[in-house]
Protein backbone atom coordinates (compact mmCIF):
# COMPACT_ATOMS: atom_id res chain seq x y z
CA UNK A 1 0.00 0.00 0.00
CA UNK A 2 1.35 3.41 -0.97
CA UNK A 3 1.16 6.02 2.03
CA UNK A 4 0.59 9.52 0.58
CA UNK A 5 -1.24 11.17 3.70
CA UNK A 6 0.17 10.50 7.62
CA UNK A 7 -1.53 12.22 10.41
CA UNK A 8 1.38 13.25 12.66
CA UNK A 9 0.12 13.93 16.61
CA UNK A 10 2.11 16.25 18.56
CA UNK A 11 2.25 18.87 21.60
CA UNK A 12 5.25 21.07 20.79
CA UNK A 13 3.81 24.32 20.61
CA UNK A 14 7.38 24.51 18.09
CA UNK A 15 9.20 23.13 15.13
CA UNK A 16 11.52 21.69 17.15
CA UNK A 17 14.44 19.53 16.34
CA UNK A 18 12.74 16.14 17.30
CA UNK A 19 9.57 17.58 14.58
CA UNK A 20 11.84 18.38 12.08
CA UNK A 21 14.73 15.52 11.48
CA UNK A 22 12.01 12.95 12.12
CA UNK A 23 9.13 13.94 9.97
CA UNK A 24 8.88 18.06 8.62
CA UNK A 25 11.80 17.33 6.58
CA UNK A 26 11.89 13.12 6.22
CA UNK A 27 8.09 13.03 4.78
CA UNK A 28 8.90 16.30 2.43
CA UNK A 29 11.94 14.43 0.71
CA UNK A 30 9.63 11.28 0.55
CA UNK A 31 7.15 13.43 -1.35
CA UNK A 32 4.51 12.42 1.49
CA UNK A 33 1.61 15.08 2.90
CA UNK A 34 1.86 15.85 6.18
CA UNK A 35 -1.29 16.31 8.04
CA UNK A 36 -1.04 18.16 11.46
CA UNK A 37 -3.23 16.01 14.26
CA UNK A 38 -2.93 18.68 17.03
CA UNK A 39 -4.21 22.30 16.53
CA UNK A 40 -4.02 24.84 18.63
CA UNK A 41 -3.47 22.26 21.50
CA UNK A 42 -6.25 20.03 20.93
CA UNK A 43 -6.05 16.75 19.33
CA UNK A 44 -7.77 16.50 16.19
CA UNK A 45 -9.16 12.87 16.01
CA UNK A 46 -11.34 13.19 12.73
CA UNK A 47 -8.54 13.91 10.86
CA UNK A 48 -7.55 10.48 10.91
CA UNK A 49 -10.23 9.14 8.53
CA UNK A 50 -8.53 10.79 5.84
CA UNK A 51 -5.02 9.50 6.50
CA UNK A 52 -3.17 6.82 5.52
CA UNK A 53 -0.86 6.14 9.02
CA UNK A 54 -0.99 7.58 12.29
CA UNK A 55 2.41 8.68 13.87
CA UNK A 56 3.25 10.05 17.27
CA UNK A 57 6.14 10.75 19.31
CA UNK A 58 8.34 10.28 22.69
CA UNK A 59 5.52 11.32 25.71
CA UNK A 60 2.08 12.28 23.61
CA UNK A 61 0.77 9.01 25.01
CA UNK A 62 1.22 10.94 28.34
CA UNK A 63 -2.07 12.69 28.61
CA UNK A 64 -3.55 9.29 28.56
CA UNK A 65 -7.35 9.21 27.63
CA UNK A 66 -6.28 11.29 24.47
CA UNK A 67 -3.72 8.86 23.61
CA UNK A 68 -6.19 6.08 24.01
CA UNK A 69 -9.17 8.13 22.23
CA UNK A 70 -6.37 8.22 19.32
CA UNK A 71 -5.64 5.05 19.23
CA UNK A 72 -9.07 3.83 19.05
CA UNK A 73 -9.93 6.18 16.70
CA UNK A 74 -7.05 4.98 14.36
CA UNK A 75 -8.02 1.18 14.93
CA UNK A 76 -11.40 1.89 14.32
CA UNK A 77 -11.06 3.76 10.93
CA UNK A 78 -8.55 0.70 10.18
CA UNK A 79 -5.59 2.84 10.18
CA UNK A 80 -2.05 1.40 11.54
CA UNK A 81 -0.43 3.73 14.13
CA UNK A 82 3.46 4.35 14.87
CA UNK A 83 5.33 5.45 17.56
CA UNK A 84 8.89 7.30 17.09
CA UNK A 85 11.14 7.27 19.29
CA UNK A 86 14.53 9.16 19.18
CA UNK A 87 15.87 8.11 22.75
CA UNK A 88 15.32 5.67 25.63
CA UNK A 89 13.56 7.13 27.78
CA UNK A 90 12.80 4.09 29.65
CA UNK A 91 17.18 4.29 30.78
CA UNK A 92 17.54 7.69 31.94
CA UNK A 93 20.90 7.23 34.13
CA UNK A 94 20.37 8.50 37.35
CA UNK A 95 22.22 12.04 36.87
CA UNK A 96 20.33 12.65 33.70
CA UNK A 97 18.87 16.59 34.43
CA UNK A 98 15.27 15.18 32.72
CA UNK A 99 15.58 12.41 35.62
CA UNK A 100 16.59 14.79 38.36
CA UNK A 101 13.86 16.78 37.44
CA UNK A 102 11.16 14.00 36.89
CA UNK A 103 10.03 15.46 33.42
CA UNK A 104 9.02 11.88 31.78
CA UNK A 105 8.32 9.80 35.40
CA UNK A 106 4.71 9.95 35.02
CA UNK A 107 4.67 9.65 31.35
CA UNK A 108 6.41 5.98 31.53
CA UNK A 109 3.50 4.01 32.25
CA UNK A 110 1.50 5.68 29.05
CA UNK A 111 4.78 5.19 27.27
CA UNK A 112 5.02 1.29 28.05
CA UNK A 113 1.37 1.16 26.72
CA UNK A 114 2.32 2.62 22.98
CA UNK A 115 5.26 0.74 23.12
CA UNK A 116 3.00 -2.44 23.18
CA UNK A 117 -0.15 -1.19 21.31
CA UNK A 118 1.67 0.73 18.43
CA UNK A 119 1.43 -1.57 15.27
CA UNK A 120 5.13 -0.44 14.65
CA UNK A 121 7.69 1.82 16.14
CA UNK A 122 10.47 3.95 14.09
CA UNK A 123 13.62 4.45 15.97
CA UNK A 124 16.99 6.01 14.94
CA UNK A 125 19.90 3.62 15.49
CA UNK A 126 20.10 -0.19 15.68
CA UNK A 127 21.24 0.30 19.07
CA UNK A 128 17.62 1.50 19.92
CA UNK A 129 16.08 -1.11 17.95
CA UNK A 130 17.81 -3.71 20.28
CA UNK A 131 16.82 -2.25 23.63
CA UNK A 132 13.33 -2.06 22.73
CA UNK A 133 12.71 -5.20 20.89
CA UNK A 134 11.36 -6.67 24.12
CA UNK A 135 8.46 -4.55 23.64
CA UNK A 136 7.13 -4.42 19.72
CA UNK A 137 8.59 -7.09 16.75
CA UNK A 138 7.07 -4.37 14.49
CA UNK A 139 10.75 -1.69 14.57
CA UNK A 140 12.12 0.01 11.89
CA UNK A 141 15.28 1.52 12.24
CA UNK A 142 15.16 5.50 10.25
CA UNK A 143 18.13 7.08 11.12
CA UNK A 144 18.86 10.84 11.20
CA UNK A 145 19.67 12.43 8.06
CA UNK A 146 20.66 16.82 7.87
CA UNK A 147 18.12 18.48 5.83
CA UNK A 148 20.53 20.43 3.25
CA UNK A 149 17.20 23.03 2.46
CA UNK A 150 17.74 24.07 6.51
CA UNK A 151 21.45 23.97 6.19
CA UNK A 152 23.59 25.91 4.06
CA UNK A 153 27.15 24.34 4.19
CA UNK A 154 29.90 27.16 5.19
CA UNK A 155 33.30 26.40 3.40
CA UNK A 156 35.80 25.32 6.07
CA UNK A 157 38.60 27.58 6.75
CA UNK A 158 42.37 27.30 8.01
CA UNK A 159 42.79 29.59 10.81
CA UNK A 160 45.53 31.79 11.04
CA UNK A 161 48.91 30.48 12.61
CA UNK A 162 49.08 31.91 16.19
CA UNK A 163 45.62 32.63 16.35
CA UNK A 164 43.68 31.86 19.57
CA UNK A 165 41.41 28.89 18.77
CA UNK A 166 37.63 28.68 19.57
CA UNK A 167 36.47 25.56 21.07
CA UNK A 168 32.65 24.77 21.04
CA UNK A 169 30.34 22.92 22.87
CA UNK A 170 26.53 23.33 21.17
CA UNK A 171 23.55 21.36 23.19
CA UNK A 172 20.42 21.00 25.79
CA UNK A 173 21.40 21.86 29.19
CA UNK A 174 20.41 18.00 29.39
CA UNK A 175 24.34 17.45 28.33
CA UNK A 176 25.71 19.01 31.45
CA UNK A 177 26.62 15.14 32.84
CA UNK A 178 28.22 14.46 29.46
CA UNK A 179 30.67 17.35 29.30
CA UNK A 180 31.22 16.57 33.20
CA UNK A 181 32.91 13.85 32.29
CA UNK A 182 35.87 15.44 30.37
CA UNK A 183 36.12 18.19 32.64
CA UNK A 184 39.60 17.08 33.42
CA UNK A 185 40.59 16.95 29.63
CA UNK A 186 39.22 20.32 29.72
CA UNK A 187 40.95 22.23 32.40
CA UNK A 188 43.99 19.96 31.08
CA UNK A 189 43.79 21.62 27.62
CA UNK A 190 43.10 25.31 29.21
CA UNK A 191 46.43 24.55 31.63
CA UNK A 192 48.27 23.50 28.85
CA UNK A 193 47.17 26.61 26.23
CA UNK A 194 46.36 28.88 28.20
CA UNK A 195 45.32 32.42 26.83
CA UNK A 196 45.55 30.35 23.34
CA UNK A 197 42.31 28.58 23.83
CA UNK A 198 38.58 30.40 24.15
CA UNK A 199 35.74 27.75 25.20
CA UNK A 200 31.93 28.73 24.30
CA UNK A 201 29.55 26.83 25.74
CA UNK A 202 26.03 26.80 24.09
CA UNK A 203 23.06 25.31 25.91
CA UNK A 204 24.93 23.37 28.58
CA UNK A 205 26.90 25.06 31.90
CA UNK A 206 30.31 24.72 31.52
CA UNK A 207 31.78 22.61 34.08
CA UNK A 208 33.33 24.09 37.19
CA UNK A 209 36.85 25.55 37.53
CA UNK A 210 37.28 25.63 33.97
CA UNK A 211 36.88 29.89 33.61
CA UNK A 212 39.42 29.96 36.06
CA UNK A 213 41.74 28.85 33.57
CA UNK A 214 40.87 30.20 30.28
CA UNK A 215 38.43 32.56 28.42
CA UNK A 216 35.09 30.68 29.10
CA UNK A 217 31.76 32.18 27.37
CA UNK A 218 28.40 30.68 28.21
CA UNK A 219 25.02 31.19 26.36
CA UNK A 220 21.95 29.56 27.31
CA UNK A 221 19.09 28.29 24.77
CA UNK A 222 17.03 31.11 24.28
CA UNK A 223 14.09 28.73 21.92
CA UNK A 224 13.86 25.47 21.17
CA UNK A 225 12.31 26.31 17.89
CA UNK A 226 15.13 24.42 15.98
CA UNK A 227 15.27 27.55 12.97
CA UNK A 228 16.27 30.06 15.92
CA UNK A 229 18.15 27.60 17.36
CA UNK A 230 20.52 27.06 14.08
CA UNK A 231 20.18 30.63 13.61
CA UNK A 232 21.83 31.82 16.65
CA UNK A 233 24.46 28.83 16.82
CA UNK A 234 25.73 29.89 13.03
CA UNK A 235 26.18 32.90 14.20
CA UNK A 236 29.21 31.75 16.93
CA UNK A 237 32.82 31.91 16.35
CA UNK A 238 34.75 27.96 16.67
CA UNK A 239 37.36 26.76 14.66
CA UNK A 240 36.90 22.89 16.92
CA UNK A 241 34.00 21.34 17.81
CA UNK A 242 33.15 18.89 21.30
CA UNK A 243 30.52 16.02 21.23
CA UNK A 244 31.06 13.84 24.58
CA UNK A 245 28.97 11.55 25.74
CA UNK A 246 28.78 9.80 28.72
CA UNK A 247 29.14 5.59 28.21
CA UNK A 248 25.72 4.79 29.63
CA UNK A 249 23.05 2.62 28.22
CA UNK A 250 20.87 5.71 27.32
CA UNK A 251 23.31 7.42 25.60
CA UNK A 252 24.91 4.39 23.12
CA UNK A 253 20.90 4.66 21.93
CA UNK A 254 21.59 8.31 20.57
CA UNK A 255 22.12 9.02 17.09
CA UNK A 256 25.33 11.41 15.67
CA UNK A 257 23.22 14.54 14.84
CA UNK A 258 26.01 16.64 16.23
CA UNK A 259 28.75 15.46 13.69
CA UNK A 260 26.31 16.40 10.67
CA UNK A 261 25.30 19.75 12.66
CA UNK A 262 28.96 20.74 13.09
CA UNK A 263 30.32 19.67 10.23
CA UNK A 264 28.29 21.90 7.85
CA UNK A 265 29.45 24.25 9.95
CA UNK A 266 33.08 24.05 8.30
CA UNK A 267 34.39 22.49 12.04
CA UNK A 268 36.34 19.46 12.70
CA UNK A 269 35.14 17.81 15.90
CA UNK A 270 35.91 15.28 18.64
CA UNK A 271 33.47 13.06 19.31
CA UNK A 272 32.89 10.08 21.70
CA UNK A 273 33.90 6.79 20.59
CA UNK A 274 30.26 5.43 21.13
CA UNK A 275 27.80 3.59 18.92
CA UNK A 276 26.14 7.13 18.25
CA UNK A 277 28.88 8.68 16.32
CA UNK A 278 31.31 5.92 15.56
CA UNK A 279 28.95 5.07 12.63
CA UNK A 280 29.78 8.36 11.10
CA UNK A 281 33.01 9.56 12.25
CA UNK A 282 36.22 7.47 10.91
CA UNK A 283 38.73 8.23 13.53
CA UNK A 284 41.77 10.92 11.94
CA UNK A 285 39.93 10.95 9.00
CA UNK A 286 36.62 13.23 8.90
CA UNK A 287 36.77 13.43 13.07
CA UNK A 288 38.60 12.25 15.81
CA UNK A 289 36.91 9.61 18.42
CA UNK A 290 38.63 9.83 22.02
CA UNK A 291 37.07 7.59 25.05
CA UNK A 292 38.92 8.79 27.91
CA UNK A 293 40.17 11.34 29.20
CA UNK A 294 43.90 10.75 28.07
CA UNK A 295 42.63 10.70 24.56
CA UNK A 296 39.97 14.22 24.58
CA UNK A 297 43.01 16.01 25.54
CA UNK A 298 45.68 14.68 23.26
CA UNK A 299 43.24 14.64 20.33
CA UNK A 300 42.29 18.00 21.18
CA UNK A 301 45.61 19.55 21.37
CA UNK A 302 46.25 17.69 18.19
CA UNK A 303 43.77 19.94 16.98
CA UNK A 304 44.46 22.88 18.13
CA UNK A 305 48.30 22.56 16.79
CA UNK A 306 47.24 21.49 13.39
CA UNK A 307 45.09 23.70 11.50
CA UNK A 308 46.17 22.12 8.54
CA UNK A 309 44.56 19.10 9.74
CA UNK A 310 41.69 20.83 10.92
CA UNK A 311 40.75 21.93 7.56
CA UNK A 312 41.13 18.55 6.00
CA UNK A 313 38.74 17.00 8.41
CA UNK A 314 36.62 19.21 8.11
CA UNK A 315 36.31 19.02 4.01
CA UNK A 316 36.29 15.41 4.44
CA UNK A 317 33.26 15.58 6.63
CA UNK A 318 31.34 17.91 4.72
CA UNK A 319 32.06 15.05 2.12
CA UNK A 320 30.67 12.49 3.84
CA UNK A 321 27.53 14.34 4.82
CA UNK A 322 27.04 15.02 1.35
CA UNK A 323 27.43 11.93 0.02
CA UNK A 324 25.86 9.55 2.60
CA UNK A 325 24.14 11.81 5.18
CA UNK A 326 21.33 14.34 3.58
CA UNK A 327 17.47 13.28 4.33
CA UNK A 328 17.08 14.71 0.19
CA UNK A 329 18.99 11.06 -1.14
CA UNK A 330 17.21 8.94 1.41
CA UNK A 331 13.19 10.09 1.20
CA UNK A 332 12.54 6.49 -0.18
CA UNK A 333 13.51 4.78 3.04
CA UNK A 334 10.24 6.69 4.96
CA UNK A 335 8.24 5.57 1.81
CA UNK A 336 9.39 2.05 2.18
CA UNK A 337 8.90 2.16 5.59
CA UNK A 338 5.48 3.25 5.60
CA UNK A 339 4.23 1.71 2.97
CA UNK A 340 5.36 -1.80 4.42
CA UNK A 341 3.52 -0.92 8.02
CA UNK A 342 0.70 0.55 6.17
CA UNK A 343 0.37 -2.81 4.27
CA UNK A 344 0.13 -4.75 7.50
CA UNK A 345 -2.79 -2.84 8.68
CA UNK A 346 -3.65 -2.79 12.28
CA UNK A 347 -2.34 -5.06 14.62
CA UNK A 348 -4.73 -7.83 15.83
CA UNK A 349 -2.72 -8.29 18.98
CA UNK A 350 -5.04 -9.11 22.29
CA UNK A 351 -5.37 -5.63 23.91
CA UNK A 352 -7.03 -6.93 27.37
CA UNK A 353 -3.39 -8.54 28.66
CA UNK A 354 -3.16 -8.41 32.06
CA UNK A 355 0.14 -6.05 31.44
CA UNK A 356 -1.74 -3.64 29.09
CA UNK A 357 -4.50 -3.49 31.23
CA UNK A 358 -1.96 -2.82 34.24
CA UNK A 359 -0.31 0.04 32.51
CA UNK A 360 -3.49 1.38 31.35
CA UNK A 361 -4.97 2.18 34.89
CA UNK A 362 -1.43 3.11 36.06
CA UNK A 363 -1.62 5.65 33.42
CA UNK A 364 -5.24 6.65 33.45
CA UNK A 365 -4.58 7.31 37.20
CA UNK A 366 -1.47 9.38 36.44
CA UNK A 367 -3.57 11.06 34.23
CA UNK A 368 -6.19 11.69 36.77
CA UNK A 369 -3.51 12.58 39.55
CA UNK A 370 -2.50 15.06 36.60
CA UNK A 371 -5.88 17.26 36.07
CA UNK A 372 -6.71 16.67 40.08
CA UNK A 373 -3.17 18.55 40.52
CA UNK A 374 -3.58 20.97 37.71
CA UNK A 375 -7.41 21.68 39.40
CA UNK A 376 -5.79 21.96 42.52
CA UNK A 377 -3.04 24.36 41.82
CA UNK A 378 -5.63 26.73 39.99
CA UNK A 379 -7.54 26.52 43.06
CA UNK A 380 -4.09 28.04 45.07
CA UNK A 381 -3.68 30.32 42.40
CA UNK A 382 -7.45 31.80 42.39
CA UNK A 383 -7.38 31.91 46.42
CA UNK A 384 -4.12 33.53 46.46
CA UNK A 385 -5.46 35.87 44.03
CA UNK A 386 -7.98 36.93 46.29
CA UNK A 387 -5.83 37.38 49.26
CA UNK A 388 -3.73 39.58 47.09
CA UNK A 389 -6.52 41.71 46.06
CA UNK A 390 -7.40 41.61 49.64
CA UNK A 391 -4.29 42.94 50.62
CA UNK A 392 -3.73 45.20 48.19
CA UNK A 393 -7.28 46.53 49.68
CA UNK A 394 -6.18 46.67 52.86
CA UNK A 395 -3.51 48.74 51.53
CA UNK A 396 -5.38 51.07 49.65
CA UNK A 397 -7.19 51.67 52.95
CA UNK A 398 -3.70 52.15 55.01
CA UNK A 399 -2.65 54.74 52.30
CA UNK A 400 -6.17 56.73 53.03
CA UNK A 401 -5.94 56.37 56.18
CA UNK A 402 -1.74 57.28 56.85
CA UNK A 403 -2.99 60.60 54.20
CA UNK A 404 -5.88 61.03 56.75
CA UNK A 405 -3.34 61.04 59.73
CA UNK A 406 -0.81 62.82 57.39
CA UNK A 407 -3.51 65.67 56.85
CA UNK A 408 -4.26 66.13 60.91
CA UNK A 409 -0.49 66.30 61.55
CA UNK A 410 -0.42 69.30 59.13
CA UNK A 411 -3.68 70.99 60.78
CA UNK A 412 -2.22 70.24 64.35
CA UNK A 413 0.84 71.60 63.37
CA UNK A 414 -0.46 74.62 62.19
CA UNK A 415 -2.23 75.28 65.30
CA UNK A 416 0.84 74.57 67.55
CA UNK A 417 2.31 77.34 65.34
CA UNK A 418 -0.83 79.53 65.96
CA UNK A 419 -0.62 78.76 69.40
CA UNK A 420 2.91 79.64 69.44
CA UNK A 421 2.24 83.15 67.93
CA UNK A 422 -0.33 84.24 69.85
CA UNK A 423 1.68 83.35 73.25
CA UNK A 424 4.30 85.55 71.78
CA UNK A 425 1.59 88.37 71.15
CA UNK A 426 1.00 87.54 74.89
CA UNK A 427 4.27 87.51 76.15
CA UNK A 428 4.58 91.06 74.16
CA UNK A 429 1.82 92.58 75.53
CA UNK A 430 2.41 91.82 79.57
CA UNK A 431 5.34 93.01 78.77
CA UNK A 432 4.35 96.36 77.62
CA UNK A 433 1.60 96.40 80.70
CA UNK A 434 4.73 95.78 82.64
CA UNK A 435 6.06 98.48 81.57
CA UNK A 436 3.54 100.85 81.56
CA UNK A 437 3.47 100.13 85.42
CA UNK A 438 6.95 100.56 86.53
CA UNK A 439 6.79 103.84 84.34
CA UNK A 440 7.74 106.93 86.57
CA UNK A 441 4.63 108.68 85.04
CA UNK A 442 2.48 105.47 85.91
CA UNK A 443 3.73 105.88 89.63
CA UNK A 444 2.40 109.47 89.60
CA UNK A 445 -0.41 109.38 88.00
CA UNK A 446 -1.55 106.86 90.52
CA UNK A 447 -3.51 109.45 92.88
CA UNK A 448 -5.69 111.16 90.29
CA UNK A 449 -6.31 107.10 88.80
CA UNK A 450 -7.70 106.20 92.37
CA UNK A 451 -9.76 109.63 92.93
CA UNK A 452 -11.08 109.37 89.08
CA UNK A 453 -12.54 105.67 90.14
CA UNK A 454 -14.15 107.23 93.41
CA UNK A 455 -15.86 110.14 91.99
CA UNK A 456 -16.94 107.70 89.24
CA UNK A 457 -18.46 105.31 92.10
CA UNK A 458 -20.21 108.43 93.35
CA UNK A 459 -21.65 109.87 90.32
CA UNK A 460 -23.42 106.10 89.36
CA UNK A 461 -25.05 106.17 93.00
Amino acid sequence: MAVTRVAFFTYSPVESALELYRFISPLKAAGIELVQGVVDGEVRPERIAAVDLVCFQRDFSRHFKAYQDLLTEAHACGVPVVLDLDDNLLMLPPDHPDRLAGDFADSLPALLHALLSADALTVTTPVLKQALGAFNPNIVVLPNYLDADLWQFQQPVKREEGASVNILFMGTPTHYPDLNGIAEALRGTAKRYGSGVRFTFFGAQPPEGLADLAQVDYRPVRSYDYRRFQQEYCQMEADIALAPLADNPFNRCKSGIKFFEYSARGLAGVYAALPPYAAAVRDGENGFLAADQREWERKLGTLIENPDLCLKMAGRAQEDIRQNWLIQNHGQEWRQAYDEIAGRGVTRAANDAPIKQALAAAAQQLDELRALTKSRYAKMGEDLALQHAEILQRGEQLETLRNEVQGRDVQIEALRNEILFKDGQIGALRDEVVGYANSRSWKLTRPLRALNRFFSRLGRR
